[in-house]
């Protein structure tokens, strides 16, 4: 089982019930170097063994708002993250990366589930 503290962790209810796969859900703390380097370590391991649903992978991100008025998901094929907004059976792509280190330090920064003590919001990780 992953640990939480790592930033990705598995939730008991699979998306899709005929994968037989749990789903997998990206948290992240704003500000936390630490944090970013171990979940993108982690998904780079995981990532390669999720299953294939209608042509991409995909995972959940649990933040900050915990869904109030919308959910994000992230769906992964060989030449891109795409961020996806779900709002009302609706999904849209919010944003797209060519890579998991810039899909992972947006969602750090826009899409986290906790704010560290030492966040500083002016960092840059670039």
């Amino acid at each position: 089982e992953i640990e939480a503290v790592t930033g990705v962790q598995t939730c008991a209810l699979p998306i899709f019930p005929e994968l037989n796969q749990v789903n997998l859900q990206m948290m992240l703390y704003k500000g936390d170097k630490d944090n970013l380097e171990q979940t993108i370590s982690t998904l780079e391991e995981v990532i390669p063994m999720l299953k294939v649903h209608n042509g991409v992978k995909r995972l959940d991100i649990f933040e900050h708002t915990c869904s109030e008025n919308s959910s994000w998901t992230v769906e992964i094929t060989d030449t891109s993250y795409d961020l996806i907004l779900h709002y009302y059976r609706r999904k849209s792509v919010n944003k797209s990366f060519d890579n998991l280190r810039a899909l992972v330090q947006y969602v750090q920064q826009y899409h986290y589930y906790e704010s560290s003590v030492d966040s500083n919001e002016d960092e840059d990780y670039d």
